[in-house]
């Protein structure tokens, strides 16, 4: 079940009523699958060794039709901002995502959080609700007021989990 997202902020920006921490299922087309691989497979990388990941920089330059589809799970208001690629793998380091919350910004940020490609089974887990995603699933959640994490797990040479973080602003 999912978390109803009241954000804490002014009544000036508050938005609709949105749910949050629920399992979104066959996200992209096998053509924009494609296209996201592209993108993934032919970029500049950066090194995180710190959480065992890969990283490119992807930014808010992404097709159109991939935008409107993230989009339309928020809620009006909402601007994709900058998006993350990212591959967990013992190839990187020790994968691990601990629990925390992400700095608090000067605007309300939230996470579609997109699991590309994975051979294993590494849940995400938000505000004390573990998902067992699968190719194709997404999550939202709010990052700096939810506590988020993967379980620890120990990943074997080989393994890995693809992940595209897409952040979208209110505006």
């Amino acid at each position: 079940m999912g978390l109803i997202y009241f954000p804490p902020q002014n009544n000036a920006d508050i938005i609709n009523i949105m749910e949050l921490n629920k399992l979104i299922k066959n996200v992209f087309t096998e053509e924009q699958i494609g296209y996201l691989r592209d993108i993934a497979f032919n970029g500049e990388t950066h090194l995180c060794q710190e959480r065992g990941r890969n990283d490119v920089f992807i930014g808010p330059d992404i097709r159109q039709d991939i935008k409107d589809k993230v989009k339309s799970y928020f809620d009006e208001g909402y601007e994709l901002y900058h998006v993350t690629y990212s591959e967990y793998s013992p190839d990187h380091g020790i994968p691990n995502l601990p629990e925390h919350r992400d700095p608090k910004y000067d605007h309300t940020s939230l996470t579609f959080d997109y699991q590309f490609e994975a051979n294993v089974i590494w849940p995400m887990c938000a505000e004390g609700i573990c998902h067992d995603m699968k190719d194709n699933d997404a999550l939202i959640f709010d990052p700096q007021n939810m506590d988020h994490l993967r379980p620890p797990r120990d990943f074997k040479p080989g393994d890995y989990v693809r992940v595209f973080f897409f952040f979208l602003k209110k505006v």
